[in-house]
């Protein structure tokens, strides 16, 4: 399990880092700390915070403007520490603990910092580390540094000589895309709060009834479809000319009218990305179809 640190607990954290982590405990920026557990103990520590400010193989990788890139930053998170702690390791531990921890952590940085974050980088040392846990729990090598860093103070850069590899990976589909579009994506809006409805007991069995009664196939003795409790769907099926409409939608309907203006409005669904060579941010050159080809000939 995979949970974030609570307050009491970062002492401890800290400790750890600086008796296992060959960077010591500090992190800089908006912070969100994560914890692995396994057995009651704790079996590995992650440190996120803010990106660099400037990385060129990774501004590279992700295409976006100056300007952007400075508005933008803050949606991209950096882990600036993973540490497994001694005694605890055993295979595709690290890969697995990464795993769980970056599907939860643009949730944790809403929650935490009210912050959006997209997706995340992280740098390694080739003296040190291949790399091979980021790249199994779905990191891309975005090239290399070239051995700079920033002086104290913020003051410029020095060279130092210890080139590091560049990683990246997006924890919302089209992240990377969303922060090298030329123009502001729906992904920088941040999701509308959850909302608490104050239902009485004849509410919720009205409702249940409902879904009970208007579910496809249930007079038939079909099996249940799991998770068909949990939404409302609002397509239509072919009936007839005019087709059929889903009868959960007419249960939604009666609960509005039941609990009155309680219920929030339904959000617009965001437009989905066309899966294609750009779904992923990396641009790929693709070779026209044979009608294309034949169409550019006969022009």
């Amino acid at each position: 399990m995979v949970r974030p640190v609570l307050p009491g607990e970062i002492p401890r954290f800290h400790q750890l880092l600086a008796a296992h982590h060959w960077l010591g405990p500090r992190l800089f920026g908006p912070v969100v700390r994560h914890v692995a557990v396994l057995g009651g103990a704790w079996v590995a520590l992650l440190g996120y915070g803010s990106a660099v400010l400037r990385c060129t193989a990774r501004d590279r990788v992700i295409g976006w403007a100056d300007a952007d890139r400075v508005d933008r930053l803050p949606m991209l998170a950096g882990n600036q520490r993973f540490c497994v702690l001694p005694g605890s390791r055993r295979p595709h531990l690290a890969s697995a603990v990464l795993a769980r921890s970056l599907a939860r952590l643009p949730a944790d940085y809403l929650r935490f910092r009210n912050q959006i974050v997209l997706a995340v980088e992280t740098f390694t040392d080739p003296a040190r580390h291949t790399g091979a846990c980021y790249a199994a729990a779905g990191f891309a090598c975005a090239g290399s540094t070239r051995g700079y860093a920033r002086r104290a103070g913020g003051s410029g850069c020095a060279f130092h000589g210890q080139v590091k590899r560049c990683w990246l990976r997006e924890v919302a589909p089209g992240g990377l895309a969303a922060l090298g579009a030329p123009v502001p994506s729906g992904l920088f809006t941040p999701p509308p709060p959850a909302v608490w409805l104050d239902l009485s007991r004849d509410q919720v069995a009205s409702l249940r009834a409902c879904l009970d009664d208007d579910r496809p196939g249930r007079a038939a003795g079909r099996a249940r479809r799991p998770g068909a409790d949990r939404r409302l769907c609002g397509r239509v099926r072919p009936g007839g000319a005019a087709g059929v409409r889903c009868p959960l939608v007419a249960a939604g309907r009666r609960l509005r009218s039941a609990v009155g203006d309680q219920l929030p409005p339904v959000p617009a669904r965001p437009a989905r990305r066309p899966a294609g060579p750009h779904a992923h941010g990396w641009p790929m050159l693709t070779r026209p179809s044979g009608r294309a080809r034949c169409s550019a000939r006969c022009r």
